[in-house]
């Protein structure tokens, strides 16, 4: 069933070209100066960042503490922040002669931690794996250490209040799930002991999260500082126009435009970013609170958008970018929730979620493609499904296939993120084989390079990971941030470099199958929670969104590390 709408643009905010250029326009002045310790030493790697009027751009000081970044004229909000050390916030007008050097103070905040500085606090066990099973999907761990004060009696308040309602309710107030689906049989022991080990971990007596409690010595953590590639690099943010949206993933079209999910119930849009009118643009969708998840651009330019929500079943939309015009498609089988899309060989779009759908752009019918994925509870007990259990009892496996893609002959692959297993689909026969990875936990993204190689992002055991499709070796490749927990994936195709989001060490990571070199691009902004990256093929920008942040943003490479 299809059904049409044609809505006027939500909202437009321009910005000042000269504000947005990826090389500054002649004439744009900025901050130069050095950065040292209390000692006069020079820091090497600390972040400048300039903000104004919603955008932001940062540099990196040098090995030398030296550091030149440039912006148009005008007066902003810089900040300069190294690890281990206190961050400085000025108000500054540029100038072209002017130095701006800074004098940093040692000393460990826990606003200067990530989610995976966390996490080496924490121990490993049955415990703190319930709590990264249930916690660690849309934010990392910084939250529940900002929540010294909480106890096991006020956490499921505060769990209910943070979902609305929709996941977790108050066993202590004699409350019923509200949760979409049924709820498992053992919810209120779970919420219980969930509740429990986050005040033993993050509550009033917790060693390093209470109130009170002492800053762990900076060496009892791993902080990975930057390689040269990054310094060389600029990073570039921008504030979306609506606010609380949730930005999920990202993508670009033939002119450079980025487009973007605005997936919270306040978004409710599809974003789009100009990069010649350096204009926002939202387009306002036909259904409300539909949880628009990863798109996808056809060959003809369409935009198309899973519609995620669980109460609206199967929903496939296009968006015209020349008049606005929307269509929504209608699965007429089962109940399906989708969740990513993908584009085939003759231009179809596939569709991951709660099944495998192929929807032929031509005659606008959906086709279903069945997995043979375990049931019940038959899965690994290493798994991302097991940490969910408590002892003694097993919750039935969550079937839903996370991502999708196509490779080069038009075979389908796709994740199965609960026990880390991939499949391939044939389209013409319909045969689905598994392919299970050594080491996995979980599997977020995949995607496909140039080479047909196929690549996976291990959420939970922190590396991603390489099916070599000619000799069906796997490959595991593991990034120098402790606990990083790759989340979507994009390949450049010019360099055969594969990007990812690590959601939990808050970068955009760049990895080199040549060489086996990691560079973690680190974002301005605390615990983005980066999810599906997108790369402009032609220009090279790499393009992120900031779900928490209502920020997108690129990284802006030095020629030569390209």
């Amino acid at each position: 069933m299809k059904t049409t709408a044609r809505f006027g643009l939500c909202t437009i905010l321009a910005f000042a070209c000269s504000s947005l250029h990826a090389s500054p326009p002649a004439g744009t002045t900025g901050f130069r100066g050095v950065i040292t310790d209390e000692n006069g030493k020079p820091i090497r790697g600390a972040m400048i960042a300039a903000s104004r009027d919603g955008v932001l751009t940062a540099r990196f000081s040098q090995v030398d503490g030296h550091y030149n970044l440039k912006v148009p004229p005008g007066t902003y909000k810089v900040q300069i922040k190294a690890w281990g050390y206190v961050t400085k916030t000025l108000n500054k007008t540029t100038s072209l002669a002017a130095v701006t050097s800074v004098k940093m103070t040692s000393g460990l905040r826990l606003d200067q931690f990530d989610s995976s500085d966390v996490e080496q606090l924490i121990p490993d066990n049955a415990d703190t794996r319930l709590i990264k099973a249930e916690c660690i999907r849309c934010h990392g761990l910084t939250q529940m250490a900002r929540g010294g004060s909480m106890t096991a009696t006020t956490w499921p308040v505060f769990l209910q209040r943070m979902t609305d309602g929709r996941h977790w309710d108050n066993p202590y107030a004699g409350g019923e799930f509200k949760g979409s689906g049924t709820p498992p049989v053992d919810y209120h022991d779970r919420l219980l002991r969930l509740s429990d080990n986050l005040e033993k971990y993050f509550g009033p007596d917790s060693l390093y999260f209470s109130r009170n409690a002492e800053m762990p010595k900076i060496e009892q953590i791993k902080h990975i500082p930057p390689s040269d590639a990054v310094l060389a690099s600029t990073i570039h943010e921008f504030d979306i126009p609506t606010r609380d949206v949730g930005a999920h993933s990202i993508m670009t079209d033939s002119a450079g435009n980025a487009w973007f999910s605005e997936i919270q119930e306040r978004g409710n849009k599809i974003g789009k970013f100009s990069w010649t009118t350096q204009t926002f643009t939202e387009y306002s969708l036909p259904i409300a609170n539909s949880r628009p998840h990863t798109g996808v651009i056809g060959k003809d330019g369409l935009i198309w958008m899973p519609l995620t929500a669980p109460k609206i079943h199967a929903k496939l939309m296009s968006l015209d970018p020349r008049d606005g015009k929307m269509e929504v498609y209608d699965f007429p089988g089962n109940p399906v929730h989708p969740h990513t899309t993908a584009l085939d060989l003759d231009g179809n779009v596939w569709l991951s979620g709660t099944g495998l759908l192929k929807f032929d752009v031509h005659t606008h019918q959906f086709k279903q493609y069945k997995l043979p994925i375990p049931s019940g509870n038959d899965y690994p007990d290493t798994s991302w499904q097991n940490w969910h259990n408590l002892p003694g009892k097993h919750l039935p496996l969550d079937q839903t296939i996370y991502d999708v893609k196509v490779d080069s002959k038009g075979m389908v692959w796709c994740s199965i993120q609960a026990i880390g297993w991939i499949f391939r689909v044939d389209p013409k026969t319909g045969e689905a084989k598994a392919f299970i990875p050594p080491n996995t936990v979980s599997i977020k993204g995949v995607e496909i390079d140039g080479d047909d190689n196929v690549w996976f992002a291990e959420f939970w055991g922190s590396f991603i990971g390489k099916l070599d499709q000619k000799t069906g070796q796997f490959s595991e490749y593991t990034p120098p941030t402790p606990f990083a927990m790759p989340y979507g994936l994009t390949a450049d195709r010019k360099t055969g470099r594969i990007w990812l989001a690590d959601l939990n060490g808050n970068h955009i990571t760049r990895f080199d199958p040549k060489t086996g070199a990691f560079d973690e691009f680190p974002f301005p902004t605390p615990q983005a929670s980066a999810r599906f990256p997108g790369i402009d093929p032609k220009s090279g920008r790499v393009w992120f969104t900031e779900a928490l942040a209502d920020k997108i943003g690129y990284v802006e490479l030095d020629p030569g590390s390209k």
